[in-house]
């Protein structure tokens, strides 16, 4: 079996989870930035 992260649990403030993909997630975080994790 694999050790790869498979979910993450953080919280940030001002942020929204915008999109969950299979193999990127994309936030928004207080109307200033958006971040795509792959």
């Amino acid at each position: 079996m694999s050790n790869a992260i498979t979910k993450t649990n953080f919280k940030l403030p001002g942020l929204t989870h915008l999109y969950i993909g299979k193999v990127r997630d994309v936030y928004h975080i207080k109307d200033e930035l958006m971040v795509m994790v792959t």
